[in-house]
């Protein structure tokens, strides 16, 4: 699961002792299985590796087309760049698709 991280937690450089809380915090995320990283678009993001409880053994969702599957899981990922830095976590891929002209 990721999930983006509000801009207001990152303090401003010049703030020693709010910038000790976030590298603290951060520690803390880390040990405790979350990872943090920086999407292509700059969003501070956390991968929490929680499975979906959803996932059937062939890695597809299980409630696909009913109404418990939550709407944020019809609607991502929207493009690739939704899926950058989660290659070896997310099984979710893009198709490129060729149109015939004419």
């Amino acid at each position: 699961m990721f999930l983006p991280i509000n801009p207001n937690v990152i303090p401003d450089e010049n703030d020693e002792k709010k910038v000790a809380e976030f590298e603290d915090w951060v520690k803390w995320m880390e040990l405790h299985g979350v990872s943090l990283f920086y999407s292509q678009n700059g969003s501070l993001m956390a991968n929490l590796p929680i499975k979906c409880t959803a996932l059937t053994d062939d890695k597809m969702c299980g409630v696909f087309g009913t109404e418990d599957r939550p709407e944020m899981c019809k609607t991502y990922p929207q493009s690739g760049l939704d899926l950058d830095g989660i290659e070896g976590v997310c099984t979710f891929k893009f198709r490129k698709v060729e149109r015939k002209v004419g």
